[in-house]
């Protein structure tokens, strides 16, 4: 994920990243967008985590409506393309974000 995110392109990705993939829109339509794996943008920009020496909870700033209305137009899983085990991020700053989707996608296949 870390490298289709720098890249924009992974080829012969694995399955278990294909079916996350797949999954994550699922459950983005049942959640009507609550969910949205492409929120990368928004973490990333919002939270400023770019600068690692800021991760510490006490330290992180508030999020600005600027940063977070910024990051939001850069989201949509419809920018995420998938052709055979290639995936493809169609948009500029866009990135896949899995969070508790991805960590709970990872203990069911470990189980």
């Amino acid at each position: 994920v870390s490298r289709l995110n720098q890249e924009g392109v992974l080829r012969d990705s694995h399955r278990d990243l294909l079916d996350l993939i797949q999954k994550s829109r699922e459950i983005e339509r049942e959640t009507e967008g609550a969910f949205n794996m492409t929120l990368a943008a928004l973490t990333l920009r919002a939270y400023h985590f770019q600068d690692l020496n800021r991760l510490n909870s006490r330290s992180l700033p508030r999020p600005r409506s600027a940063d977070i209305r910024i990051a939001l137009g850069q989201t949509g899983s419809r920018f995420v393309r998938v052709k055979g085990a290639e995936i493809t991020i169609m948009k500029k700053g866009l990135g896949l974000d899995f969070g508790g989707i991805g960590k709970g996608y990872a203990i069911d296949k470990a189980s």
